[in-house]
């Protein structure tokens, strides 16, 4: 299927690969939120919550990056410049950034429905924000906003540094297909 934006041709089977790991991504990120909760990141140990889930930025860079040594051995036949890497990481990015609210709802409804209560409740007792400030703070909207621009803000870093590095180097690690 062809589709046209701004006088551009593009083939949705040529994303077929940036499609595979967002999909990938997608599972990642719920695996990582049931490792939190059994963890106690979502209740006892919400202390360590906003230190610890940083974390999830190594898995992150790992797919990110091999996203692109998939596409470069995959779909380029082992030569793939920035600029294509970079597009890649565009689409990756504007997937992970439609998919993160996916996770996001199925993480806070299913997995751990009472999270935002404990974030609440330990934020006042805690006394690192007053009740209104942790209602504004802890809830889904605000969740999905933050996750959104924080994907967006992310990828698009990690798309210009792993660009640089995907297209720069000559890698053995290569992807089955």
């Amino acid at each position: 299927m062809e589709i046209k934006i701004l006088g551009n041709s593009f083939l949705l089977s040529d994303y077929k690969i940036e499609a595979k790991w967002v999909a990938i991504y997608f599972v990642l990120g719920i695996l990582w939120f049931l490792l939190e909760k059994l963890f106690g990141l979502h209740d006892e140990r919400i202390a360590l919550y906003g230190v610890l889930s940083l974390l999830f930025l190594i898995p992150a860079g790992l797919t990110f990056y091999a996203l692109l040594m998939d596409k470069r051995y995959n779909f380029y036949k082992g030569t793939m410049n920035y600029r294509q890497a970079f597009a890649c990481g565009v689409v990756f990015t504007l997937g992970i950034a439609f998919v993160s609210p996916l996770i996001q709802i199925v993480n806070f409804q299913l997995t751990s429905p009472d999270y935002f209560e404990n974030a609440i409740a330990y934020s006042v007792e805690s006394g690192k924000m007053s009740y209104n400030m942790a209602l504004s703070q802890f809830n889904i909207g605000t969740a999905l906003s933050q996750n959104i621009m924080g994907s967006l803000l992310i990828g698009l870093f990690s798309t210009a540094f792993l660009s640089l590095v995907a297209a720069g180097r000559r890698s053995s690690f290569k992807i089955p297909r």
